[in-house]
């Protein structure tokens, strides 16, 4: 650590701040003097070699934002998703093979989940609990199925499944009222919901490399409406 870059000025500027960042410092653990910090609101400790999060992070209730992509944790502890005022979460890149049952239901302000690039082979149902989530990230997973609750996400407007091993897209996603940009790309999927396109405002879906594509999707109802509202999503980027 450089000039003003060390463990204690770190830690009077997070008492200050709210934000501690200590990001490539080969921590094999959280630094026990962060986990003292009970008006902390984010914590960024991406890029380590941390392999678990003592029960101590369950007392940072003030935290907003969590950052711990890249490093080697191989669960979630209760602790870390008992944080009511969490807002974001990314935990991607890490060697994470499964969740824990009945672990989410205290996230109640949780909005981004990124799990992307782990080794999940299944979802937990609870995961269908998040009642703000919007953003739900689990590209280049070993996923085979989704769970059919997870229709029960209101307020979820994108969610990215490619490069999984995902077969088919459960008949209740069509209740997923506020759905806008799904990826489905590099799946194995041959089963699509016949009235997603009717029955969302989704904009954007990416299927390729997937037995079901294009040419399957325009047998779907509501195709004609999916293609207008895509190509004025594309229309509106276009004039930026």
């Amino acid at each position: 650590m450089g000039n003003g870059n060390s463990l204690p000025e770190r830690l009077d500027n997070a008492r200050k701040t709210g934000t501690f960042t200590l990001t490539d410092a080969r921590l094999k653990e959280p630094p026990a003097e962060v986990l003292t910090l009970q008006k902390l609101r984010n914590l960024d400790l991406s890029r380590n070699r941390i392999e678990a999060l003592p029960p101590a992070i369950g007392r940072l209730s003030s935290l907003r934002i969590v950052a711990l992509a890249h490093n080697a944790l191989e669960t979630l502890p209760r602790e870390l998703l008992s944080l009511a005022s969490l807002e974001t979460l990314n935990v991607s890149h890490n060697p994470i093979t499964s969740l824990p049952a009945d672990g989410f239901r205290s996230l109640a302000a949780l909005k981004t989940l990124d799990l992307s690039g782990c080794r999940l082979r299944e979802l937990p149902d609870d995961m269908a609990s998040l009642p703000r989530i919007v953003t739900l990230l689990l590209r280049d997973n070993r996923l085979r199925s989704l769970p059919p609750a997870l229709a029960a996400l209101r307020t979820l407007e994108e969610l990215d499944v490619s490069s999984n091993q995902i077969s088919e897209i459960p008949d209740t996603f069509s209740g997923l009222a506020a759905i806008k940009t799904l990826r489905l790309a590099s799946n194995q999927i041959q089963k699509f919901p016949a009235d997603m396109l009717k029955r969302t405002g989704l904009v954007w879906l990416e299927l390729d490399n997937n037995p079901f594509g294009e040419p399957q999707l325009r047998d779907c109802a509501g195709y004609d409406d999916f293609v207008k509202r895509r190509k004025n999503r594309a229309d509106q980027f276009l004039k930026v």
